[in-house]
């Protein structure tokens, strides 16, 4: 149990705010992962890069959740009837097991990683959107 003097201790405040702090758009502070943002400028050289060239692979999937009511493994499998899908973790047959060597197979072999979250959540955005665009 909190004890009043503890820092975290919110209860005196109960009816001082009516204020959402939430990854929600509607929240009145927003609290996100992180962000993407459009450049003020483009580069003055515009650099093409095909990050496609040379990967072997289509496509990665890591997911350790398996029985979930979000339906992203129903479209993983309807995905794997056109496409090859390499799955990793507990759910799949392959299996890496360091997260940062994981990170760097991705970015050297597959052109594409899959990226579903465990819940369907109005505004949510997974971590893992952002740690893969690094």
């Amino acid at each position: 149990m909190l004890h009043s003097s503890y820092p975290g201790y919110l209860a005196s405040f109960r009816h001082v705010f009516n204020w959402t702090y939430t990854y929600r758009l509607d929240s009145d502070f927003l609290n996100s992962y992180s962000k993407v943002v459009r450049r003020r400028r483009p580069h003055l050289y515009p650099v093409y890069h095909n990050y496609a060239a040379g990967k072997r692979k289509l496509a990665a999937w890591f997911v350790s959740n398996c029985s979930l009511s979000s339906g992203r493994d129903v479209v993983a499998k309807k995905l794997q009837e056109w496409i090859q899908v390499d799955v990793y973790g507990k759910c799949g047959p392959l299996k890496c097991k360091q997260h940062a060597l994981c990170m760097k197979m991705l970015e050297n072999r597959c052109k594409f990683y899959l990226s579903f979250e465990n819940s369907l959540c109005l505004d949510y955005v997974t971590e893992k959107f952002f740690k893969i665009l690094k």
